[in-house]
């Protein structure tokens, strides 16, 4: 640990002059880089509060459930949260801060980072959801005698290999947790085949399952199809969530050969949609960007009121909108007549599809699910999603959805049930850790 200590020091001085490049280069970094090299939480008016950690959007979104339960036990002065990311933060700023005492960037894993952060915070316990997983951290916290729950853990093939390797270290730095609790039997194993010991595993399955699913209105889902420009009748609605580099291209590809069909492409990236948007029009999309429709909607749509024709896209071209923020895919979901996850034909690890799930919608996703494996696998089993390996069929299956009424209805009560039938798993989780906490005469709420 010394020598890791020691070698992240020397990385970060040798790689300064890099930094700084991707400093001037990247808002993004600057806005969060000196946040988490000299972490300042404003946490001295806090009684030894629970810090509770996150690493992005995803797993910020999958906090939300756990958050209100511990806050429900131990009120909201009493916890803190931090993030990584920028786009992690500002969903945690919406999301998490009526929760919470305080919300920071967490520190780079580099000891005087890390020892600044606990000094400033001083907690009593420590959460880690689902990854970004740090040996600083962890041995500072275990020096500090501070119980340390690593919460909806999953370890993939992959990554287990990885560990394997440099078994010595990593047996070190996972044992300094308190308690590991996985999302599935399956990672449970994994996890015990690296040596850890076993009495600090426990299998409480997925807290994706018990985020509470926005309510999106009749009146909110009316607004966005006006803005979007959707004529309902002649168009069928696909979403593509979380979608990657050298995706969208096949995406396009595979609608741009079908009929009535508008589309809402949502990088992963938001940055990334002004280049999407030249790639649809390259390929012949009457394309825009969501944020213009936005901008522009007011008038547009007083315009065309008066007129008492409905705002509508060229309606010789295929239609498309790109969106260029983060935020809104769940309530965009809720619109969508078929969801195809982002991440899944090209090697990404794929993303989360308990979203379309929880509103009924059928499922599409390539075969790269790996950061979702045991979801994907409910999801096929039950029929509430499809795989494909490709562009050619994505076409089948899409076209085959559409021009079947019963068999999408169907493929989207499945995925439904498959989200319901899956809940329970933060209580197990809030349960297990109020008993480590001391605190489990409080029970739950």
């Amino acid at each position: 640990m010394i020598i890791y200590s020691i070698i992240s020091v020397i990385l970060l001085l040798l790689l300064s002059p890099v930094i700084l490049l991707l400093l001037i280069l990247s808002e993004k970094r600057r806005k969060t880089f000196f946040h988490r090299l000299f972490p300042k939480p404003n946490c001295k008016d806090l009684d030894r509060p629970v810090w509770v950690h996150a690493l992005s959007v995803g797993e910020t979104i999958s906090a939300i459930p756990l958050i209100e339960k511990i806050s429900q036990n131990l009120g909201n002065k009493k916890i803190v949260f931090s993030v990584s990311t920028l786009t992690g933060y500002n969903i945690a700023q919406k999301e998490i801060a009526p929760f919470v005492a305080e919300i920071f960037y967490f520190p780079y894993d580099i000891f005087f980072s890390v020892k600044m952060a606990f000094n400033r915070i001083n907690p009593r316990f420590c959460i880690i959801v689902e990854s970004d997983i740090w040996p600083i951290f962890l041995r500072i916290a275990k020096k500090r005698k501070i119980k340390t729950v690593l919460v909806n853990g999953r370890l993939s093939e992959g990554s287990l290999h990885g560990y394997q390797k440099f078994r010595f270290f990593f047996l070190h730095v996972f044992n300094s947790f308190t308690a590991i609790l996985t999302q599935s039997q399956e990672d449970s194993q994994r996890f015990a085949s690296l040596g850890i010991e076993k009495d600090k595993i426990t299998t409480i399955g997925n807290i994706k399952f018990d985020r509470n699913t926005e309510s999106i209105s009749d009146a909110r889902k009316h607004e966005l199809k006006q803005l979007l420009g959707l004529n309902l009748h002649d168009n069928k609605v696909v979403i593509a969530g979380s979608t990657h580099d050298g995706e969208e291209v096949i995406i396009l590809g595979t609608l741009l050969r079908m009929k009535n069909i508008f589309s809402v492409i949502v990088p992963r990236n938001p940055a990334r949609a002004g280049s999407v948007v030249k790639l649809a029009k390259g390929m012949g999309y009457s394309a825009t960007l969501y944020s213009e429709l936005e901008s522009n909607f007011e008038s547009v749509h007083q315009s065309a009121k008066n007129s008492g024709q409905a705002f509508r896209h060229d309606i010789n071209r295929p239609k498309t909108v790109i969106v260029d923020r983060i935020g809104l895919l769940n309530s965009l979901y809720s619109i969508a007549d078929l969801a195809y996850i982002g991440g899944s034909l090209v090697d990404e690890g794929g993303h989360n599809p308990l979203e379309p799930a929880a509103y009924g919608k059928p499922i599409l996703f390539g075969e790269h699910m790996e950061d979702f494996r045991e979801i994907a696998r409910l999801l096929l089993e039950r029929r509430g999603a499809v795989s494909v390996k490709n562009g050619d069929e994505l076409f089948l299956v899409i076209n085959s959805l559409i021009c079947d009424k019963i068999k999408h209805k169907n493929m989207g009560e499945n995925a439904m049930e498959v989200f319901n039938d899956n809940k329970g798993a933060t209580d197990r989780a809030v349960e297990r850790i109020l008993l480590i906490i001391g605190n489990h005469s409080n029970g739950l709420c």
